[in-house]
């Protein structure tokens, strides 16, 4: 007896596996940040792990990348700063 996968099977196992990477990587953009504030990070992780995980990520992808700071320089990043070196990087 073979199993069929066929498009929404795809689609659903795209789908758990962006729900499972994408709050890794925020908390390890998270963890490797330093922030503003001296409690953010840890309410930033929170946020990520007790919200829905996929929400949580999402949360802080568009609102606490924002609460970075540069660690050369000790100074806010701008989110124009934030695109020149993502897409630098790659």
């Amino acid at each position: 007896m073979m199993l069929a996968i066929g498009a929404p099977q795809i689609i659903l196992i795209l789908l758990v596996l962006v729900c499972l990477i994408f709050p890794i990587i925020a908390l390890v953009d998270i963890i490797s940040s330093n922030f503003k504030g001296v409690n953010d990070k840890l309410i930033w992780v929170l946020v990520v792990l007790l919200l829905t995980p996929l929400l949580g990520a999402l949360i802080y992808f568009f609102v606490g990348r924002k609460q970075k700071v540069d660690r050369k320089m000790g100074k806010e990043i701008d989110e124009s700063e934030l695109m020149e070196t993502y897409t630098r990087d790659l």
